[in-house]
This record gives C-alpha cells, sequence and structure tokens, in this order.
C-alpha cells in the first residue's frame, strides 16, 4: 500500500482530466510532464545500467537511507521549483525543469519499491500491487478538491512523502544476493517470457495515452469531469477484482488475468474510440472500461516485472525497463501527434491488433501435462481444506524450521511448498521462477539445514 501514493502523484501528473490541468492550464502542464516524463526516463536509464551498484546502496544502511530520502528531495525541490519557476518557452513548447528534477526523484522511489515487492511471495505481491493502485485512485479523487496550485504541490508533496516514509523502516534481506541466486530465470529470453505480455500491453496502451492526451490534435472532445469520474470508476473496479481474485486464489488469478484479461483489456483499448462517438452513457460506460483496461495492464506489469527475477540487480533491470517503455511510448505518442492528427486513431487500431495478435499465435496453448498438474493441484488442495489441522502445523513447523536455519524469505517460500510436498515444476509455476532456480534454492535450503534429501527435509519439520 505505500506505493499507493506514488501512484497518485503520477495519476495527477498523466492523466489528461487530472485537476491539476485547469490549475495550471494545459499548454504549461504539457511542458511539465514532457519534462517530468524525461526525467522519468533518465532515471529508469540509470536503474538498468548501473542495477548492481544502486540496488547495492539501497539495501545497504545508511546507504539506503540516504538514496530513498535523496529521491525524496528530489521530488520535493521539483514541486517547489514548479510554483517559483515559470516554464520556458523554446520554440513554440514549453519546458520545465521542475518536472525533470520531479521524475528523477519519482523513479528512484518506484525502483525502490520495485525491490520489495520483490521480496514478496506471488500472491501477495500482486495482492499488493493491486491495493497500491486502488489507494492510489482514492488520492486521486481527493485531488478534485484542491483549490490552487500551492495546494497541489503540497498535496503531491505529502503524497510522496508518505510513500518515502514507509520505505524507510524496510530491512534488506541479507539472504538475497546476487552471486548467490543466480540462475537461469536472469537471462533476457527468460524474463521477456515472463514478462512480455504485460510490458507489451503497457508499453501500447502508453502510447495510446500519448496520442489522445491533447484533444486540440487528436480530434476529440474531452469532457474533463466524465473522464475523472470515469477514470476513478474504472481503476477502482478492477483494482478491488483484482485484489479480492489474488487474495482468494493466488497465482492461479494472476494466470487468468494474464492469459485472459490481458487480451480481453486490449480489445477494450481498440474498441473503445468508437464507442465513445455513440455519446451518452456509451461514452461513460467505455471510459470506465478503458480505464479499467489501463490500470489491469499497470497491475500486472509491475507485480510480473518485480517477481520475473530472483535477484535485486535484475528486479532493478526489469522494473527500469518497465519505466523507460510505458514512459517512452507515452512520450512518443505525445510528440508524433501534431504531426498525425486524427490519423492517430488509425495508429491505435493497428498497435493494437498487433498485439492481439501476438497474444493468439505467441502465447503456447495449455500442454496436457499442465492440465494434468492443474487438476493434481486442485486435488491436492481440497485435501488441504479437507485437513486444515494438518496443513496448518506443517506450514507452522516449515516456518520454525526457515528461522532455525536463517533462510531468506525466497527460500522460506519454496520450503513451505516442499513441505506441502510440491514438485520443482509445480514450485517453479507457483512462484513464476524457472525450475533451475527451485533447484538453486533447495540446494541453499539444504546447506543451510545441513541436510541432503528431501526424507531428511520432512524428518527436520516434524521434529519441530
Amino acid at each position: 500500500m505505500g506505493a499507493g501514493p506514488l501512484f497518485a502523484v503520477g495519476l495527477l501528473t498523466v492523466h489528461n482530466a487530472s485537476p491539476i490541468v485547469e490549475l495550471f492550464g494545459r499548454i504549461a502542464h504539457t511542458g511539465f510532464l514532457a519534462c517530468a516524463l524525461a526525467g522519468v526516463i533518465i532515471a529508469a536509464v540509470a536503474l538498468v545500467a548501473q542495477a548492481r551498484s544502486i540496488s547495492h546502496a539501497i539495501w545497504k544502511n545508511p546507504q539506503g537511507y540516504i538514496v530513498i530520502l535523496s529521491a525524496l528531495a528530489c521530488s520535493v525541490i521539483g514541486l517547489l521549483f514548479l510554483l517559483a519557476i515559470p516554464a520556458i518557452e523554446i520554440d513554440g513548447r514549453f519546458a520545465s525543469v521542475s518536472g525533470l528534477v520531479m521524475g528523477i526523484g519519482c523513479t528512484v522511489l518506484a525502483g525502490t519499491w520495485a525491490l520489495t515487492l520483490s521480496q514478496e511471495d506471488s500472491r501477495t505481491a500482486f495482492q499488493a500491487s493491486a491495493t497500491s493502485v486502488l489507494v492510489g485512485v482514492a488520492l486521486y479523487g481527493t485531488s478534485a478538491f484542491l483549490p490552487n496550485q500551492a495546494s497541489y504541490a503540497l498535496f503531491s508533496a505529502s503524497c510522496i512523502f508518505a510513500s518515502a516514509a514507509a520505505l524507510l523502516p524496510l530491512k534488506p534481506n541479507e539472504g538475497k544476493d546476487d552471486e548467490a541466486l543466480a540462475a537461469p530465470d536472469d537471462r533476457v529470453a527468460y524474463v521477456i517470457s515472463r514478462t512480455w505480455r504485460p510490458l507489451a500491453g503497457t508499453t501500447l496502451s502508453a502510447l495510446v495515452l500519448g496520442l489522445i492526451w491533447n484533444p486540440l490534435y487528436a480530434g476529440i472532445e474531452l469532457d474533463t469531469g466524465m473522464l475523472f469520474a470515469a477514470s476513478l470508476c474504472g481503476s477502482a473496479a478492477i483494482s478491488i477484482v483484482c485484489a479480492v481474485a489474488f487474495a482468494k486464489a493466488g497465482v492461479r488469478a494472476a494466470h487468468v488475468m494474464d492469459r485472459t484479461g490481458l487480451p480481453i483489456a486490449a480489445a477494450i483499448v481498440l474498441l473503445c474510440p468508437y464507442l465513445e462517438q455513440l455519446g451518452g452513457g456509451a461514452l461513460f460506460i467505455s471510459s470506465s472500461l478503458k480505464e479499467a483496461a489501463f490500470a489491469l495492464f499497470l497491475i500486472m506489469t509491475w507485480t510480473s516485472c518485480c517477481k520475473a527475477a530472483s535477484t535485486p540487480k535484475s528486479t532493478l533491470r526489469v522494473a527500469g525497463t518497465f519505466l523507460l517503455c510505458a514512459t517512452a511510448a507515452m512520450l512518443l505518442g505525445a510528440l508524433i501527434i501534431p504531426q498525425i492528427g486524427t490519423a492517430g486513431r488509425i495508429l491505435n487500431s493497428i498497435v493494437l491488433i498487433v498485439y492481439l495478435a501476438a497474444l493468439a499465435f505467441l502465447s503456447s496453448p495449455v500442454k496436457p501435462q499442465e492440465a494434468i498438474d492443474d487438476a493434481k493441484e486442485r486435488n491436492e488442495e481440497a485435501e488441504r481444506e479437507a485437513t486444515p489441522n494438518i496443513s496448518a502445523s506443517i506450514a507452522q513447523n516449515a516456518e520454525r524450521l526457515a528461522k532455525t536455519g536463517a533462510l531468506s524469505p525466497r527460500e522460506t517460500e519454496v520450503l513451505a511448498l516442499l513441505a506441502r510436498g510440491h514438485s520443482y515444476a509445480k514450485i517453479a509455476q507457483t512462484l513464476y521462477v524457472s525450475d533451475n532456480t527451485v533447484k538453486t534454492h533447495v540446494r541453499n535450503i539444504y546447506r543451510k539445514l545441513k541436510i541432503e534429501s528431501r526424507e531428511e527435509l520432512f524428518d527436520l519439520i516434524d521434529q519441530q
């Protein structure tokens, strides 16, 4: 939930129906937005290029506190610059140094939250992302009551401060270092296989946002009040649905969202421009659906990117890549729309159709063995539900054993699944990692517990 206030600031900055557009004027705010996106790109490139040194700095006290406080200072200083230094006009376009500084600071905070999220188990990570989006949308809704520019700066600074303050008490995971957990899932091909569907969807959605951000060039009539209400309804609804689904079904819900939800979201974004032409109630419904689709892409992409890699270095690289792709796509859309005008709608349709085609032809179908494994997993869960006391006892014993062996959170997660009798393949599927990564974790568990087989592991668990 701590990332929610940061998400609210992002919504305030990039949404074309944001209340601050009226406070500052669309022309001046466009310059602020462009520079903020440029700041995100600069910081995202740094996260990707210097992932190892940055991740080490974040997870070492007091360096970690210095990084967080520096990012907070950059963000707040950027907001102060926004009030004190007017935008500069260059060749008919406006630029704002405040946006650049604020973009850099917020991106560093986002990267720190990515590292934090990567340490959680998959169910908690997906649920936390959905809850953070819901909190961000709620805070974004309260921005409608901001009376002037100074109140916006104070509100945004408070949100950034709250998000940074939530990071300060967090402690590094001493058991999670790059060399110990270096595994094939950090290879580019593996990470791409895990993240390309949501990442491509979010990138294309960001491109669409850039193309329609300025209604003057896009050739659309923008009812900011209606669109603001639609953004609240659509984003809040899908966040609640995702949070409940992840809480009840965990990673299975994520698989459904990935295989079914993302294509539906892309189809909604594709069809909404045509539905909006009907006007009336159809306009509000289609706008709400589009906002829900954007929120779903964000939840799935952010969590998938944070969980795709097993080391802090690779997590920062993947998260930085996500921020870089989404931001660059939105900036590209905003820059090319003055040249192509209403043809942007055709471009929207083309890119989304290509994405849907890629989902259809590049996504591997469910194999018979996978279906058998799923059925077996459902039977195992039914048995565990029929004997809750036994399952609870095994979980408690595994947790005590993990503390005794000083296992890392990820190793504890693997241990709990091993204790339930899961195979390496099923553990890999549950945790969104490769089989080889699971084997690496198991070797580390055996080494720390000074055992050599699963039978010995079961004996230790029974002795707890």
